[in-house]
């Protein structure tokens, strides 16, 4: 009972949109093997019309007739539509009705051809045909629903034609339906097999795209995480300019002759800092680094060297004297009020250009203690290097 319950299961249809998913991938797995098949056996169930011109010549005319110019037909318009069908529709279950139908055209024209036999080769012509059941049921191989579909319209088709034929033999009838029903009843067990199967890969495909998909996504998230990180170790958390550390990698990519460096210092910072307390001190610096940054250009560098110095590598081709003239200025015109006396906060700026790089920041440093002997609020340049 249980391994029932458990085929029974593995026939369950899945949530709508997966259902779909499934029936699409199935649809595109089998499509050419089924067309190919269906094609096969419409050219045997075409070419049969040779054993009518040997055994039963009394009805090869009509045999071809209604093969050749009737079931045909429908049968490749069918396929026609079928194709369409998934074009349209990938997920479409139209398969099953499909094979249905062509059953009943090929069963109801071999009962045509069997009811203008004389009656003992119309009964034995037609007991042949239980092939078509085999054929349909096991060789197309759709879905256990599909093949139970099949199953019951042959067992219908079988019953109603020999039913119609006069003077048919009972136990003809009876062992003509058995053969169907054991036919049918093999092919939805294989196909319930088969189906089960299915979906059963198609749902372990699903979780291993998914857990891949999750696996990506963890392993992006994370680079960007540890890129955060990264950027945050080179960033200084006050004032959101790049730190000593984020400032050494700059210089390290810097050519020796060619670069230049501007040092700036908030001039009287520790009387300001000791007047309005560590607070008061950070939004000075906040501010000041807002207004240094507004007047950089794209590739300059605004680093916090540390406490109130702060250190910005021009871009190649900057005028960095000038740049720090308008560094500058620009911190003068924020007028922040100085509480130690001295007026507005203001900045004293160091340039040095060319020479070692090694050397750059120690020779900027060196003019913007000269810039501050000069009276502070001032810009000095290092010789050439």
């Amino acid at each position: 009972m249980s391994g029932g319950g458990g085929a029974l299961r593995g026939l369950r249809r899945f949530p709508a949109e997966e259902e779909r998913a499934f029936q699409a991938e199935r649809n595109a797995a089998r499509s050419r093997a089924f067309v190919v098949t269906a094609l096969a056996g419409l050219a045997l169930f075409d070419l049969y019309v040779l054993v009518d011109v040997l055994v039963f010549p009394r009805v090869a005319a009509l045999s071809a007739a209604v093969r050749w110019a009737v079931v045909t037909p429908l049968v490749l318009l069918g396929l026609l539509l079928r194709r369409r069908r998934l074009a349209r529709r990938p997920s479409s279950r139209v398969d099953g009705p499909l094979v249905a139908v062509s059953l009943l055209l090929q069963v109801g024209a071999l009962a045509v051809v069997a009811r203008a036999a004389t009656e003992e080769v119309g009964d034995a012509y037609f007991l042949g045909a239980q092939v078509l059941v085999l054929f349909s049921v096991v060789l197309l191989r759709g879905d256990a629903r599909h093949c139970a579909l099949l199953t019951a319209t042959a067992l219908g088709a079988f019953g109603a034609a020999q039913a119609l034929e006069p003077g048919t033999d009972p136990a003809l009838v009876v062992a003509t339906l058995l053969s169907v029903a054991v036919s049918g009843g093999f092919g939805v067990s294989m196909a319930a097999g088969l189906e089960a199967g299915e979906r059963a890969a198609f749902l372990a495909r699903r979780r291993e795209a998914q857990l891949v998909a999750e696996q990506a996504r963890l392993i992006e998230a994370l680079a960007a995480a540890n890129a955060g990180l990264a950027e945050a170790a080179r960033r200084d958390a006050l004032t959101g300019a790049l730190n000593r550390r984020g400032l050494e990698e700059q210089l390290r990519a810097l050519p020796d002759g060619a670069a230049c460096a501007v040092m700036l210092d908030v001039d009287h910072f520790k009387a300001y800092n000791d007047a309005l307390g560590h607070q008061g001190g950070d939004e000075c610096l906040r501010r000041v680094a807002a207004a240094l940054q507004a007047q950089l250009r794209p590739g300059d560098v605004l680093a916090r060297f540390g406490g109130e110095e702060f250190t910005v590598l021009p871009a190649g081709g900057t005028d960095a004297a000038a740049l720090a003239g308008r560094l500058r200025a620009a911190v003068q015109q924020l007028a922040l009020p100085h509480p130690g006396g001295a007026g507005a906060v203001t900045v004293s700026a160091g340039v040095a250009c060319g020479g070692p790089v090694a050397t750059l920041l120690g020779r900027a440093d060196e003019a913007l203690y000269a810039a501050k002997a000069a009276g502070r609020n001032a810009v000095r340049c290092a010789p050439a290097g």
